[in-house]
């Protein structure tokens, strides 16, 4: 297994990870910060998308 494709494992168990919890940390700005499912639904759905589009892209296209 390269790199890229443990890289995309680990993104996509931190992307289940984070739907069974409701809370996930993402970068923001300077810094980073959690958003919560229960306080910002929106940010919190497009956060997961884009992490599961990673882990799939890490996992088959690097």
């Amino acid at each position: 297994m390269g790199v890229f494709k443990g890289i995309g494992v680990l993104v996509f168990c931190y992307t289940v990870y984070c739907l069974f919890t409701g809370n996930v940390y993402a970068k923001d700005k300077a810094s980073g910060r959690t958003v919560y499912k229960a306080d910002e639904p929106g940010g919190y759905w497009t956060i997961i998308v884009i992490y599961f589009g990673l882990s799939i892209a890490c996992f088959f296209f690097f």
